[in-house]
């Protein structure tokens, strides 16, 4: 207990105790702090730039510069690429994926836009990896 050891955390021997110590509470600054609940690893290699959760509430997909994945929320060492632009010669390089988003009720279809200012629907039903979209909006 904390009476039994001194100021340096020693124990006490002396099984006499002249006195008794009360701990004192010192008010600290208030620190908040985040804390992981799950961590979903080695499916980037760039900077993730968005995430979304899908509907079904079970799956979510994260998108980095050059790829979409889909992780399963009770899965987190492993994704399935959906998505990939990256060129084989990265000179060939001309667009970049800058957000990507599930629909709000339609757990196959998703969304992604590019630094071209193109938007791209996609639909899981018909193709597992959707390098293929299934509509194009652009300016």
């Amino acid at each position: 207990g904390f009476n039994l050891r001194d100021d340096n955390g020693d124990i006490i021997l002396d099984p006499k105790l002249t006195s008794l110590r009360i701990p004192s509470f010192k008010p600290s600054e208030l620190v908040v702090e985040a804390s992981p609940r799950r961590v979903f690893s080695n499916g980037h290699t760039y900077h993730i730039n968005s995430i979304s959760m899908n509907s079904d509430h079970e799956t979510f997909i994260s998108a980095d510069d050059l790829r979409i994945n889909l992780w399963h929320q009770r899965i987190t060492d492993h994704c399935f690429q959906i998505v990939d632009i990256k060129p084989a010669n990265m000179e060939e390089l001309t667009e970049v994926i800058t957000a990507a988003e599930f629909h709000p009720n339609e757990c196959n279809l998703f969304v992604y836009s590019t630094s071209r200012g193109t938007v791209r629907l996609c639909d899981q039903r018909q193709n597992a990896i959707c390098d293929a979209h299934v509509k194009l909006f652009e300016e």
